[in-house]
């Protein structure tokens, strides 16, 4: 694995880095030292040699050209340092939802009219929403109306 070393702060990166992760200062110019990953990849590529006839073949080739049997390589040798990442689904939308049902409970025609238009949406999400909205709404025109009869 190859690295560079900031001139500025010595801090090893990657070395791909164009700029050092912890002072910003650039390694156009820094050195890499250790073993570069275009030099493993090749290295990690072996002549294929065919199973039923022993000849070698070309880095590329998927059938021999000597009796034509067919060579299907692994998939590790084809992407030695692959990974596998889950990225979880992020919400963009919370803090909008929030100030929704802030919004519904000062103005509960909010949550109604926005809602009733959430409601009907294919997204099931943005319908669970807007069903929560109504429910909310109609709760807070239904405490408005009983706030407003006990105190006049």
């Amino acid at each position: 694995m190859a690295y560079k070393v900031c001139s500025n702060c010595n801090e090893d990166n990657s070395e791909s880095a164009t700029v050092c992760s912890s002072c910003s200062h650039h390694l156009l110019n820094s050195k890499v030292y250790g073993i570069p990953n275009n030099e493993i990849i090749s290295k990690a590529k072996k002549s294929k040699i065919c199973s039923n006839c022993s000849e070698k073949l070309d880095e590329d080739s998927f059938h021999c050209k000597y009796c034509g049997h067919m060579t299907v390589p692994s998939p590790a040798q084809d992407y030695p340092y692959r990974r596998h990442t889950y990225q979880s689904p992020s919400s963009d939308n919370s803090s909008a939802v929030i100030l929704l049902f802030i919004a519904t409970f000062i103005i509960p025609i909010v949550g109604l009219i926005v809602g009733g238009i959430y409601a009907l949406d294919d997204d099931p999400d943005k319908s669970s929403i807007g069903k929560g909205l109504v429910v909310f709404g109609l709760i807070m025109i239904v405490l408005g109306v009983i706030l407003w009869n006990v105190l006049t």
